[in-house]
């Protein structure tokens, strides 16, 4: 299930009522999405280091060759998919674009 981001937003909301409505206080849905921003970001960033360093064309091959190991790597492939849709989406959102994809020129 890979919801569009109009429909990824509904569910988010919903999610932070569910949390609210256990009991979970002081947590405003800005402060709740930024962090659902981040941390989507930082699984995709992990994800890809991963992949690029870990996992070589071939030992992915022989690693495909291998019903479970080949379902994992799918899965592995499915959500790096889905996060990298979500970070082209928010890099196309103005306000996310200048809030996660910006460029401190200052540093060097």
């Amino acid at each position: 299930f890979d919801p569009a981001p109009s429909a990824e937003e509904a569910l988010l909301d919903l999610y932070h009522h569910a949390l609210v409505e256990a009991g979970v206080h002081a947590y405003p849905y800005a402060q709740f999405l930024h962090e659902y921003h981040v941390s989507t970001l930082t699984l995709l960033l992990g994800s890809l280091v991963r992949a690029t360093t870990f996992l070589k064309p071939s030992a992915y091959a022989k690693l495909a060759q291998h019903r479970k190991q080949a379902e994992l790597l799918r899965v592995g492939d499915v959500g790096r998919a889905r996060m990298m849709r979500r970070a082209l989406s928010w890099y196309q959102t103005p306000a996310l674009r200048h809030t996660f994809f910006s460029v401190d020129r200052s540093c060097p």
